[in-house]
């Protein structure tokens, strides 16, 4: 239960027992005015007046003093509503603006994985996209290798024809080229 419910039952209360006792009281004044004799009856009767009269603004003088405390409660609780919700939601922000804070690390840190990642793959890529380039030229070399001997045997018959019997000079030709083995390998290796 809030402050400002606790003042208006306690406000109520107090009105209750006020009234309460007001009307004991000018019940009590009255009997007891009865009783009494003619002669004195009319001053009783004024005195009870007077005391009455007084009463009553006694009673409005504590119920205005009791609504005006009101109002201030109301007013001084509306003020510390506005300043607790203000902090509140400033609290909120608070941690709204950490939180976002940390997404933000976090993000970071899975773009820089995932960056990191892609370069690892375009690294390995790379790398065997160079180990099959190379395989290939190396089984090439190696295939010209093995068949060159053939390969140079039919280009120079083709260019000398039939002026010449090259098959008695093919046995010195092979040796001269498997002696040059090795400089012909490298120029088809770097190109010279």
């Amino acid at each position: 239960m809030s402050s400002v419910g606790l003042i208006l039952i306690t406000s109520a209360v107090v009105m209750a027992a006020v009234l309460v006792i007001m009307g004991y009281v000018l019940g009590s004044r009255f009997s007891y005015t009865n009783k009494l004799s003619s002669k004195n009856s009319k001053h009783y009767e004024e005195v009870a007046e007077k005391g009455r009269q007084q009463l009553e603004a006694t009673i409005a003088e504590h119920v205005t003093f009791l609504q005006n405390d009101l109002r201030m409660t109301v007013s001084g609780m509306n003020g510390y509503m506005k300043e607790e919700l203000g902090r509140t939601l400033q609290d909120e922000m608070k941690r709204y603006d950490i939180s976002l804070a940390e997404m933000r690390k976090a993000a970071a840190a899975v773009v820089t994985q995932s960056q990191h990642r892609t370069e690892q793959q375009y690294k390995e890529l790379k790398d065997q996209l160079a180990k099959s380039l190379m395989d290939e030229k190396q089984r090439r070399v190696h295939q010209l290798e093995e068949n060159m001997t053939d390969i140079v045997s039919y280009y120079i018959q083709a260019a000398v024809g039939k002026r010449l019997e090259l098959r008695e000079q093919i046995p010195f030709i092979v040796a001269d080229l498997q002696a040059e083995k090795a400089s012909i390998i490298e120029d088809i290796k770097y190109g010279a």
